[in-house]
């Protein structure tokens, strides 16, 4: 859970930043800062996302001896990153709507993955 918490600051840049932006409706500026957030999430994501896989990939003897429990944790290295990569950037636009107020979509789309994912784990 370390490498979840490295977007949460993207989160807190957007919502110090666009609320002045959105008050004075100055729709270029805020368009700019947003691309700009979502590029910083992405970047970090990209890191994140390797510096956490190449854990399991390059020190799992760290955490266990057996081969099978190694095995294991790379099988699952590709989902790893990926949601990594993913939570930078949506940790970073749910810092954009909590700076736009739209916090009623937000819930929305919270219990939209909530369900998703839910099922997702069912089905894996």
């Amino acid at each position: 859970f370390f490498f979840c918490n490295i977007g949460d600051s993207i989160s807190n840049t957007a919502q110090a930043f666009l609320p002045a932006l959105l008050s004075k409706r100055d729709t270029l500026a805020t368009r700019q800062v947003i691309k700009s957030i979502v590029l910083v999430g992405t970047i970090i994501g990209l890191v994140d996302g390797a510096l956490a896989a190449s854990i399991p990939l390059y020190f799992s003897s760290v955490f266990t001896s057996s081969p099978e429990v190694m095995e294991g944790m790379v099988s699952v290295v590709g989902y790893l990153a990926v949601s990594l990569v993913l939570h930078a950037n949506v940790v970073a636009l749910e810092g954009v709507l909590f700076a736009a107020r739209r916090s009623s979509y937000l819930a929305m789309s919270y219990a939209a993955s909530t369900v998703v994912f839910t099922g997702a784990m069912v089905v894996a």
